[in-house]
């Protein structure tokens, strides 16, 4: 399939706006900005308190923000789409975990914010072919089984699922 002129400048600029946001969330000092700039408009916050909230966010949306970037690519494999998806779910829970173990907790489990984040990753795990995923990471010759706990994923499982 051919792509036309008009269509492969639309796909240009949309990668050069993509770039130019993932800039922008990789960069602490515009997170900084943003909250400075927040905390001149908006006099009544305090201006640590604010900084703490911003970053609070950056933390909850940088995740998924540079998941699907890579996700989204042509040449994406599902070994891949995996090792987000499972490093998703690795962030999110320890956000949970932290936030229960410092002193002013004030979430339980099911109030949590990022709770609605992992149900849904693991809704969607669910709903997935699970076995065409775990074959191709085990085939990938780069991870193979280096990621399997041998103890509840053996060899011998993992041939099974191939076969």
């Amino acid at each position: 399939m051919r792509m036309s002129w008009s269509s492969w400048l639309e796909r240009k600029q949309r990668l050069q706006k993509a770039e130019q946001v993932m800039s922008h969330i990789k960069d602490d000092n515009w997170w900084k900005e943003l909250a400075m700039s927040a905390a001149y408009i908006l006099p009544n916050f305090f201006t640590g308190m604010l900084l703490t909230y911003i970053f609070s966010i950056k933390l909850h949306i940088e995740p998924p923000t540079i998941s699907v970037n890579f996700a989204q690519r042509a040449n994406t494999c599902p070994n891949q789409v995996l090792m987000i998806s499972a490093n998703l779910h690795h962030i999110y829970v320890n956000i949970c975990v932290y936030d229960h173990t410092t002193p002013d907790a004030t979430y339980e489990d099911n109030d949590h914010p990022v709770t609605t984040i992992i149900d849904s990753i693991e809704k969607h795990w669910n709903k997935a072919d699970k076995a065409l995923f775990i074959a191709c990471l085990f085939l990938n010759p780069f991870d193979k089984a280096s990621h399997f706990n041998p103890n509840n994923m053996t060899v011998a499982v993992l041939i099974s699922i191939l076969c």
